[in-house]
C-alpha cells in the first residue's frame, strides 16, 4: 500500500518559509519553560548593557525551535505585545542564556527568513549535542566571549529574493526564479562598497534545474549603484528596481546560480571564483569556522568587519545552505544579522549557542560541526589593508618519515588522506612558501623551516600541493618539538596553516643525541554500539541510524566517524559504500546516544551488507557489524491530494493555513518537498508570493 504523509502548511500572504516538518518524535528532554527561560536572559544580562530583555509586560511565545530528531525544544522566540523587536533565549541551561534579540525588526514565525531558520536550526543542533552528550562538566555561562567596541550596522539595504529582485532571473515552467540567497547576500555587500562599477567577460554555465546554457556578457549589464534603493516597494521607481535586477542577475550567474521558483543556490566555491574573476574581487577568499576555536573565530569576524566592512557568511542547515551578511557588532558576543529577507527578523546574534568555555577547537566539545564558512575580499582591491591570503590543508598532516633519522635530514610533509593537501583558498594567485613550525614543546620557542628548495612559488587559486619537502634544522637541542604546517604569502610573514578539527594538526618530533624520531598522536578509541535504523536503506536514499558511542581509553573521543557497507573477506573488512563522516565527541565509560544522517549517493547499491562504523582517522572499525538490507532504486514519485485550505470560511489573510495528503506510490521519498502561492504575470511568468519547504519524510510505498 502506499504510504501518506499528511502536512499541515501554513502560509503568509508575504514571501514565507515554514518551520521544517519532519516525522514525529516523542523522545522529551528536561527543558527550561519559556517563562523560566525568559527569567534566566533577565537575569544573567541584568550585570550587561543588553536591554532587549527588558520589558513592563509579560513576554509571549511566538516560536519554538525544537530538536529535528526528539522534538525537544531548545530555543523560544518571545516578544511583548504591541511592541517591536524579539529576544531568542535558549531552553536549556547549558547554552548562554540569551542567543539574539532585535529592537529594529519583528518576528513572524511564518515569514521567517531561511537564513534565520538555518541560523535557529544551528543553534537547536548545537544545543541538541550537548545535551544528548550529557556535557554537564562543560562550564556554564560564567564569562562571556572577550567585548569588542561596538559597530553600528552598515548594511542599510533591506533586500529579498523577489520582485523586483528577480525581473531578470529565468523562468523555470512559466514560473520566475528567486534570486538565491546567496546573490541578495553578495548585492548587499557589494553594494555597501559601491563596487565594482561593472561586471566584466563573458559567463556560460550549465542550469542544471532549467535543462539549458545560461549565457551573459557582462559588459553589457550596467550597475548604476546611484539608482539603488535601500527600500524597496510597488511603487519604486522603475530605473530603480531595474537597477537592482541587474545587480542580482550579475551576482547570480557569476556563482552559477542554479535558479528555481522556489529556492535558488550556489556553492561557495563557485560564488567566490565567479566574484574574482568576473566582479573585480580580486582579494576573495574562503574561511572556514571549523579551522578556528570559538575566540579565534570571534575575533576574525571582528576584526573583518573594522578593517574590510560588512561579511558575507554562509551557513548550513538539513534543507541546504544559506547565505546572508554579517554587518555589525553590538557587545557582549552579539554581532548583527542582516538575513537578506526584506529586513524581516534583522537583529544581534550569537556566533554560538555555547559559552566559549564549553567549546573545543572549531567547535563545541559536544562534536556539533557548524559548518560555517565566509567569503572575504568583496571590496575594490587596494582600498583595504592586512589582506592576508588564505591558505590551509585539507586532511591532517603526516610525514612519511615517521622513522629514526638524524637533524639536517629532509622530510616529506604530506596529507593524511587520499585526496587531500595544501591549498590557497584564495582566488587569486599567491606567491608562498610552504614550512613547518616547529616548537621545541619545553620553552615554546617556535624555528619555522621553509620547503626545501621550493620557495616564493607562484600557485593558483583553490590549486595546492599534495606533498612538501622541509629540512630539519642542524642546530635543535635535545626535547621534543611540535611540527605544525605553516606558510609565507605574498611576503606577509610565516602564519598556521589552519587545519579542520577531528583531522591532525600536528606530529611529535623527539630529537636525541643529533637524531630523530617522529610519531603521530594517537587518536582516542572509541566504540559504537546499539545501532538501529530508523528509516529503511534505498540506493540513492537518506537514511538515518541511532547508536551509542563510548570511548574506551582514558581520554575524550572527539573526532570524525563514518558509516561503510561492505562485507568480511579474508577477516579484512572491504567496504562498497562509504557515507558522508560526522563530528563527534564521547566521554570515557559513558554512552552517548546519538543519531547518524546521510545518504546512499550510490543508486546501484543493493541486496545484503555489512554495516559497520569506522574512525575515519585510522580507518580502525568502531563497532560489531549488522547485517541489513538496501533496497534496489526506483525512482520515487509522489501524488498530492486533498489539499484544502483550513477555516475556509473565515481566513485571516496573515495567517493562511493548507493542508494536504503527500502519497509516494513508487520507490521511497526522502527528498524536501516545496509548495508555492504566487499569482500570473502579464507575461504568463509565476510570481512567488509564499513557499513552503518541508524536511526530510522518508516515506516508502
Amino acid at each position: 500500500m502506499p504510504c501518506r504523509l499528511k502536512l499541515i502548511i501554513a502560509m503568509n500572504k508575504a514571501i514565507t518559509l515554514i518551520a521544517c516538518l519532519s516525522a514525529a518524535y516523542t523522545l522529551m528532554a528536561v527543558e527550561l519553560t519559556p517563562q523560566q527561560a525568559y527569567s534566566r536572559a533577565v537575569d544573567i544580562t541584568a550585570q550587561t548593557n543588553i536591554t532587549a530583555t527588558q520589558t513592563t509586560g509579560q513576554p509571549e511565545l511566538l516560536y519554538t525551535v525544537a530538536d529535528t530528531f526528539t522534538g525537544s525544544a531548545t530555543a523560544y522566540i518571545l516578544a511583548e505585545s504591541g511592541k517591536p523587536g524579539f529576544i531568542v533565549v535558549s531552553a536549556d541551561d547549558i547554552a548562554v542564556p540569551l542567543l539574539g534579540y532585535s529592537s529594529e525588526s519583528g518576528f513572524d514565525a511564518e515569514n521567517m527568513p531561511p537564513s534565520m531558520k538555518a541560523w535557529l536550526d544551528g543553534y537547536a543542533r548545537e544545543i541538541a549535542a550537548a545535551k544528548a552528550r550529557h556535557e554537564s562538566d562543560s562550564p556554564r555561562v560564567t564569562s562571556t566571549t572577550p567585548d569588542h567596541a561596538y559597530i553600528a550596522p552598515m548594511v542599510t539595504t533591506r533586500w529579498n529574493q523577489n520582485s523586483p529582485y528577480n525581473h531578470l532571473c529565468p523562468t523555470l515552467n512559466n514560473l520566475r526564479s528567486v534570486t538565491g540567497c546567496m546573490a541578495t547576500a553578495e548585492a548587499q555587500v557589494l553594494n555597501y562598497h559601491k563596487y565594482p562599477e561593472k561586471g566584466t567577460g563573458n559567463v556560460s554555465y550549465k542550469w542544471k534545474n532549467g535543462n539549458r546554457d545560461i549565457k551573459a556578457d557582462l559588459d553589457t549589464i550596467p550597475l548604476k549603484w546611484d539608482l539603488m534603493l535601500d527600500i524597496y516597494s510597488d511603487k519604486s521607481p522603475a530605473e530603480s528596481c531595474q537597477a537592482v535586477a541587474n545587480l542580482m542577475y550579475a551576482c547570480g550567474i557569476v556563482s552559477n546560480m542554479d535558479y528555481s521558483p522556489s529556492s535558488s543556490g550556489a556553492n561557495t566555491i563557485n560564488s567566490a571564483q565567479g566574484l574574482y574573476k568576473y566582479m573585480g574581487c580580486k582579494e576573495a577568499s574562503i574561511v572556514l569556522r571549523d579551522w578556528y576555536n570559538p575566540d579565534d573565530w570571534d575575533n576574525l569576524v571582528y576584526n573583518y568587519l573594522v578593517d574590510h566592512g560588512p561579511l558575507l557568511y554562509c551557513g548550513q542547515s538539513g534543507a541546504g545552505g544559506h547565505a546572508f551578511v554579517c554587518d555589525g557588532y553590538a557587545g557582549n558576543g552579539y554581532y548583527h544579522f542582516n538575513w537578506g529577507w526584506g529586513g524581516m527578523s534583522d537583529g544581534n546574534f550569537r556566533l554560538s549557542a555555547l559559552n566559549p568555555n564549553s567549546q573545543g577547537i572549531g567547535g563545541s566539545a559536544s562534536g556539533y560541526n557548524t559548518s560555517q564558512q565566509v567569503i572575504t575580499g568583496l571590496y575594490k582591491p587596494g582600498e583595504q589593508n592586512k589582506f592576508i591570503p588564505t591558505v590551509a590543508a585539507d586532511g591532517g598532516i603526516t610525514i612519511s618519515s615517521e622513522f629514526d633519522g638524524e637533524l639536517g635530514d629532509t622530510i616529506l610533509v604530506e596529507s593524511d588522506t587520499e585526496t587531500g593537501g595544501f591549498y590557497n583558498f584564495s582566488m587569486d594567485n599567491i606567491t608562498v612558501t610552504y614550512g613547518l613550525r616547529i616548537t621545541r614543546n619545553i620553552t615554546n620557542e617556535d624555528t619555522f623551516a621553509p620547503c626545501y628548495g621550493i620557495t616564493n612559488r607562484n600557485l593558483q587559486g583553490m590549486r595546492g600541493w599534495r606533498n612538501y619537502p622541509v629540512e630539519i634544522p642542524e642546530n635543535l637541542p635535545d626535547g621534543t618539538y611540535t611540527l605544525a604546517p605553516a606558510f609565507n604569502a605574498n611576503g606577509t610573514g610565516w602564519h598556521d596553516m589552519p587545519i579542520a578539527q577531528g583531522q591532525a594538526k600536528y606530529v611529535l618530533m623527539t630529537v636525541k643525541e643529533n637524531k630523530t624520531t617522529f610519531e603521530r598522536p594517537q587518536p582516542a578509541p572509541i566504540k559504537i554500539s546499539n545501532i538501529t535504523l530508523e528509516t529503511p536503506l534505498y540506493g540513492g536514499g537518506a537514511f538515518k541510524i541511532k547508536a551509542s558511542a563510548t570511548g574506551t581509553g582514558d581520554r575524550k573521543f572527539y573526532g570524525n566517524i563514518a558509516m561503510l557497507l561492505g562485507d568480511f573477506y579474508d577477516g579484512e573488512f572491504v567496504s562498497d559504500f562509504q557515507a558522508s563522516p560526522e563530528l563527534i565527541s564521547a566521554k570515557p565509560g559513558t554512552d552517548t546516544e546519538f543519531t547518524y544522517t546521510a545518504t546512499l549517493t550510490n543508486k546501484r547499491l543493493k541486496g545484503q551488507y555489512k554495516l559497520v562504523f569506522v574512525n575515519t582517522d585510522n580507518y580502525k572499525l568502531a563497532s560489531d557489524p549488522i547485517t541489513v538490507n538496501v533496497t534496489e532504486y526506483v525512482e520515487p514519485k509522489i501524488s498530492i491530494s486533498e489539499t484544502a485550505i483550513i477555516n475556509a470560511s473565515c481566513v485571516d489573510p496573515n495567517d493562511v493555513k493548507v493542508k494536504c495528503n503527500i502519497t509516494c506510490t513508487q520507490g521511497f521519498f526522502s527528498s524536501t518537498i516545496t509548495l508555492a502561492l504566487g499569482k500570473i504575470e502579464d507575461d504568463n511568468s509565476f510570481s512567488i508570493i509564499s513557499r513552503f519547504e518541508s524536511g526530510v519524510p522518508y516515506i516508502e510505498s
